[in-house]
């Protein structure tokens, strides 16, 4: 009784394939190394689209055989590609924030959640509190002029009349604004 060693093990050296499903094939050892079809998936895999960029975009089965790969959004729905939009991704469903809800700033602004950050509250515009205003109560420390810096803070005149030194840079234009109300009162979140 004669015996021959078992055969080596079939192998294949080729990459896998990605499929416009997005899944992958991989070579058959046992047809010569060649690829499987993709799975059709009910989506004709022949038909693409190529974008500007060159980019190919097949039938998604997840998206009803439509072109396009697919973006989640915040809310957790998905959009897709648009062949005939330069391949872009249409925007994703605006974010719903709570608008009941307001922060009032210390100068009077009202401010209410910005759906484009993540319905954060914008930050207060600085402003200069009108109890510390220069000159008041027989205060002639800025007898040429004061100015309200962006930062809040009040500036003297530095003796030519037009520049102030505000966060320790001089500046000639773009200050701030004097607050409607002090800023002790409360800023309330509702």
């Amino acid at each position: 009784y004669c015996r021959f060693p078992d055969c080596p093990d079939k192998k294949c050296s080729g990459p896998k394939n990605r499929c416009p499903d997005g899944s992958y094939v991989y070579q058959d050892p046992d047809d010569y190394c060649r690829y499987p079809d993709c799975p059709k998936n009910g989506c004709d895999n022949q038909k693409f689209f190529t974008c500007p960029d060159g980019t190919l975009l097949y039938q998604n089965p997840e998206n009803n055989c439509k072109y396009g790969l697919k973006k989640e959004c915040w809310d957790g729905s998905y959009v897709y590609q648009n062949p005939y939009n330069d391949c872009r991704y249409p925007d994703c469903p605006n974010r719903r924030c709570d608008y009941q809800r307001f922060f009032s700033c210390p100068d009077g602004q009202i401010l209410y959640q910005d759906p484009e950050n993540n319905c954060e509250y914008p930050d207060c515009t600085a402003c200069c509190d009108p109890n510390d205003k220069p000159g008041q109560f027989g205060d002639s420390s800025c007898y040429l002029g004061y100015q309200c810096c962006p930062d809040g803070a009040w500036s003297c005149n530095t003796v030519d009349g037009v520049s102030f030194i505000c966060d320790g840079q001089l500046i000639f234009s773009g200050f701030g604004k004097e607050c409607k109300k002090t800023k002790s009162s409360k800023a309330m979140r509702n």
